[in-house]
């Protein structure tokens, strides 16, 4: 992992000067939430503080199209973010380091992290 980016996860992608960050990397991420019965009151309790950091996010341009996975239901079960990061590893780490992951939301074995390409139109 760069030291630049360890950085950037250090300060919670919080700091301004991440709006002058160039990359050139897309990643599609889908991660699914743990199976358990009481998944879905952890991802509750925590959802306002994991909003509040994917907004940070959002404005710095490090995440976009961030969005809740529902089943057939409407119930949320997993998550589905473009990170746009360096490297698979950065996105990672990033994931490790959600309030979605260390509140036992996120299952990362489920996570699929996709680099993808964009047309220019």
């Amino acid at each position: 992992m760069s030291m630049k980016f360890r950085s950037l996860l250090s300060r919670s992608f919080s700091t301004s000067s991440l709006l002058s960050r160039q990359t050139t990397n897309q990643f599609l991420v889908t991660v699914r939430d743990f199976s358990d019965p009481d998944c879905i009151n952890r991802r509750l309790s925590v959802r306002e503080a994991h909003l509040t950091e994917a907004k940070k996010n959002y404005a710095n341009k490090l995440i976009s199209k961030p969005g809740a996975l529902v089943d057939d239901s409407g119930k949320m079960v997993g998550s589905m973010i473009i990170y746009n990061l360096d490297s698979k590893e950065e996105v990672l780490e990033a994931l490790k380091k959600d309030v979605y992951t260390s509140s036992k939301v996120w299952d990362l074995s489920t996570a699929q992290i996709d680099q993808f390409k964009t047309p220019n139109f």
